[in-house]
């Protein structure tokens, strides 16, 4: 009989505060920029930030990267938003044919969060992410 309680206890219990809440994605908005102007159709990818000894064998291997966590393309002024399926560490990288691969580090990524321009160069000259030297 005790069981019984119990186990309907844990039951009112559950029900009256609720299951727990599933972890709310996390978004990242930005703009990619060459020149001046917004570069439309970059790809950007969100990946995790580290992917530690296997992550660095399959490197040393030549192997390819793993599939990004989320993919998106910039619009036609450059700006983009890209969702973390959670809080975490994490590592946004912009592509473009005939550019240069820029990688900005989310470590750690717990609120949405608003970038600079990302600057993509051809020569590879640049910081990439605001500013310069």
């Amino acid at each position: 009989m005790a069981r019984h309680f119990t186990l309907l206890g844990c039951v009112g219990m559950t029900l009256l505060f609720g299951l727990p809440a599933a972890a709310a994605p996390i978004h990242v908005r930005g703009q990619v920029v060459v020149g001046n102007r917004g570069f439309p159709g970059a790809r950007v990818e969100l990946l995790a930030a580290w992917g530690g000894y296997a992550e660095a064998v399959r490197r040393l291997r030549g192997e390819a990267d793993p599939p990004p966590l989320a993919t998106v393309r910039s619009n036609a002024e450059g700006f983009f938003e890209i969702a973390a399926p959670q809080a975490g560490a994490y590592r946004l990288r912009m592509r473009a044919d005939g550019y240069l691969a820029l990688e900005h580090p989310l470590i750690p990524l717990i609120e949405d969060t608003d970038l600079e321009p990302t600057h993509l160069d051809i020569s590879g000259g640049g910081l990439g992410f605001g500013g310069s030297m």
